[in-house]
């Protein structure tokens, strides 16, 4: 029996459908390669492909990037890379994840609204009417009426990204003979394009269902992180069934935020690493291949950073030291003794007398060199030029019988000692009061008698509080505010008599001066 003759109509229809699928293959192919030549020089494309060479290798490692289209990317001889030798997957992946462009409002795999004629609209078009076309693959057949409508659209978006030089190509291919073997290979062209993309589809669903969840037990820290400390914990990710999973390709980044500032922090296999510099309650945020895992972001407490002493020395030297200084260039540490009257320059180490000079105790602002100095006669801070000829500005608490001591100043406020007040005031820079710090007790937040005083390393204030300041003077202890005045933790009452000075360093590091234990620490 003769095999039966196909009707015209199913003819014409089915070669509608291979003409459609060699027109997104072979035009649109060449469409996007003309579009990703524009955004990146052929003659460049191999040092741009190695500057992205991070981002390519989670693709791959993801599987949306196949070992035959790696190859590609990569050949032995760097600069003979090309987008000639690229398909049509790969097109697509470079264009949206190398390229700098943001993705329509509607997404990649969406059709884009119709007044959107951005290039990122159209290359998501172009996967649009693949997905169209190929949703007649079962029969590889489409009728005139939806051909003419096919052909229309695509033809317009493949002009816009190629330009007005398609529009003979395209017009050419539309009448152009096609035989029967020809048409079968653009069908099973298209047919690899789709299932390329499906597959990629199926990697990263199976990757975003391994990471669906992450509950507070997958964090193991290893304690209360401490402000200025190395604060550490692991990462561990679950699948849906509570069995750990692990790929070490894939992107995790954290997220700190101090209050209004955010932080990436250091990840290497899971395991983060990273140095809190204020002492607040922040969040932390674990993403994994941009997607926020769940039970993140959350909540964060961090302690005051503890000091400890590293070095002590005065012992025969000193007696009743008062003030202490460090000179940041030398190292040089001045120490202005009480009771001798005097001010001896040590080394870095404390351990050997460079200089004895006379002097007395004055504060420096670090921004412009002014003095600072706290007049008893008239109970008034005062601004002093730096060559002691001017007086800039003088100012007072109001309402105040006690007289200030130890003024310092730290971006734009001044910090004063009112040891009869039992509290620190604070002005602003132009000699306006602010605020007081402390109540006078000796509990958390309370202050006997306050002297020295500084700001350290970390942005907290540190205060020295006597029990006294008469001959009953006998204690003391360092207590750390934040500089609005809220108690952070106290320190030294097992260490020092009585700290009276503070002088806080470049590197972090406390200089005090105990004044009845006649001798200086270094705290760190």
């Amino acid at each position: 029996m003769a095999n039966a003759t196909p009707s015209a109509s199913s003819t014409k229809e089915t070669t509608n459908y291979a003409r459609l699928c060699r027109l997104l293959v072979d035009i649109g192919t060449q469409a996007l390669r003309d579009t990703l030549d524009a955004i990146h020089a052929p003659a460049n494309l191999h040092t741009v492909l190695a500057e992205k060479k991070k981002t390519l290798k989670s693709l791959r490692a993801k599987k949306v990037i196949n070992p035959i289209q790696w190859g590609k990317l990569f050949p032995v001889i760097p600069t003979s890379v090309s987008s000639r030798d690229f398909d049509i997957t790969l097109l697509m992946i470079l264009l949206r994840h190398l390229c700098g462009l943001t993705a329509p409002p509607t997404g990649w795999d969406a059709l884009p609204a119709t007044h959107d004629l951005r290039k990122e609209a159209d290359i998501a078009r172009v996967k649009y009417f693949r997905n169209t076309v190929y949703g007649h693959a079962e029969k590889a057949s489409v009728d005139d009426i939806d051909f003419n409508d096919y052909w229309r659209d695509i033809r317009d978006i493949l002009v816009r990204l190629g330009g007005v030089t398609y529009e003979a190509a395209i017009d050419d291919l539309r009448n152009e003979t096609m035989d029967p073997e020809t048409k079968d290979h653009y069908v099973e062209l298209l047919n690899q394009w789709k299932k390329d993309e499906n597959s990629i589809k199926d990697q990263l669903d199976e990757i975003n269902k391994k990471l669906e969840f992450l509950t507070s037990k997958d964090i193991k820290d290893e304690g209360q992180p401490e402000q200025g400390a190395e604060a550490n914990f692991t990462v561990i990710t679950r699948d849906s069934g509570g069995q750990k999973f692990h790929n070490e390709q894939e992107q995790v980044t954290v997220t700190v935020s101090y209050q209004t500032r955010d932080k990436e922090v250091q990840v290497v296999d899971c395991k983060v690493c990273y140095k809190p510099k204020s002492v607040s309650r922040h969040d932390v945020e674990i993403k994994v291949n941009k997607c926020s895992l769940t039970g993140s972001p959350s909540k964060v407490e961090e302690k005051p950073h503890q000091y400890k002493v590293v070095r002590s020395s005065g012992s025969g030297e000193l007696s009743g030291p008062y003030c202490i200084a460090k000179n940041e260039i030398t190292g040089d540490i001045a120490v202005a003794d009480y009771m001798n009257k005097r001010v001896q320059i040590f080394d870095k180490d404390m351990k050997h007398v460079k200089m004895t000079i006379g002097a007395h105790h004055i504060s420096v602002k670090n921004d412009d060199g002014h003095v600072i100095v706290c007049d008893e006669g008239d109970r008034k801070i005062k601004e002093i030029s730096s060559d002691g000829k001017e007086l800039l500005l003088a100012f007072s608490a109001p309402d105040s019988e006690v007289n200030p001591s130890f003024p310092y100043f730290y971006r734009g406020m001044f910090f004063v000692s009112y040891m009869l007040a039992h509290c620190v005031k604070v002005f602003d820079k132009g000699g306006v009061f602010l605020y007081n710090i402390g109540i006078d007790g000796s509990g958390e937040g309370k202050l006997r008698y306050p002297e020295g005083l500084s700001v350290d390393f970390y942005g907290n204030l540190i205060v020295c509080d006597a029990s006294s300041i008469d001959q009953n003077l006998h204690s003391g202890v360092l207590k750390m505010f934040t500089l609005d005045g809220a108690f952070l933790t106290s320190f030294g009452e097992d260490t020092f008599k009585v700290p009276w000075i503070v002088s806080s360093c470049n590197n972090g590091e406390l200089l005090v001066a105990d004044v009845v234990g006649d001798s200086v620490h270094i705290l760190r």
